[in-house]
């Protein structure tokens, strides 16, 4: 059995070697019985944005990028999906921060469907909660997509190469396993970008690089000792490649990132 196609989650390790450019997942399940929408005894926590953005990024997940609050790092948060009565909890260790909003992606969810979603900020310990925010409606994609969940870790590896080294790790995305008849949301291969500038990860101006889901590849770039680099990993399946002349459907594309500093020799 091939073990990167396994059901049993692999993590898939991709070697950046850099010259001059050098987890926050929930699912619909993870409803928390104990904690409930305040009520009115609760006194207003002031200062959150609430939901800043929203985007379906696959056929059963959705990103929300969301304001850090009045204390980032401290207070936690609740998810409202659909105005459902129990909502989501959210622990503020659970998240990662991209730019300065918190990052959560909600999984599980039903292909093609539109959802509503309001968030809410709490501080447990003083029995502070903040005021409701407006509702914003996304939708997930009408196609199958992988199943996948972004990067996981990124980091300069040991020693003197970590000047110039970077690891880049991820969870492998779920395989049907069917050797005969294998699923359209199987992944066909990976797809790594890098940037030494945030606002040009997504753009044709970023570096890119495809890994194949069977092995472990070594890429060359550019960038340097002490440089800091943005990295992205988005996963193709073979039900996009096998439908690559249809302008309207899509494969996964999760923004999540991880920042990653290359070793300073004089650091």
């Amino acid at each position: 059995m091939n073990l990167c196609t396994s059901k049993t989650s692999r993590v898939l390790i991709c070697y950046i070697y850099i010259v001059l450019l050098a987890s926050c997942v929930g699912t619909i399940e993870d409803k928390d019985p104990q904690v409930s929408k305040g009520g009115t005894e609760n006194k207003v926590l002031p200062g959150f944005l609430g939901i800043l953005s929203a985007k379906g990024v696959s056929d059963t997940s959705i990103e929300i990028y969301f304001d850090q609050g009045a204390a980032p790092g401290v207070n936690d948060f609740k998810l409202y999906v659909n105005e459902s009565k129990t909502p989501i909890y959210i622990s503020y260790k659970s998240l990662i921060q991209i730019q300065d909003r918190n990052y959560y992606l909600l999984s599980g969810l039903e292909p093609g469907t539109t959802y509503s979603l309001r968030m809410e900020e709490f501080d447990i310990a003083n029995n502070l909660e903040s005021s409701s925010f407006n509702t914003i409606s996304v939708s997930t994609f009408g196609n199958a997509t992988a199943r996948f969940y972004g990067v996981e870790r990124a980091y300069p590896v040991s020693g003197v190469a970590g000047q110039t080294t970077a690891k880049i790790e991820w969870i492998g995305a779920q395989n049907s396993e069917n050797l005969l008849f294998p699923a359209m949301w199987d992944v066909d291969h990976y797809e790594i970008r890098w940037s030494s500038n945030y606002s040009l990860l997504f753009t044709p101006f970023a570096s890119k690089a495809s890994v194949s889901k069977t092995s472990t590849s070594s890429i060359q770039v550019v960038g340097g000792s002490g440089d800091k680099v943005y990295v992205n990993v988005r996963a193709i399946h073979r039900g996009y490649i096998l439908n690559s002349s249809d302008p309207y459907y899509k494969a996964d594309e999760n923004t999540k990132v991880l920042e990653v500093s290359l070793s300073n020799p004089g650091g």
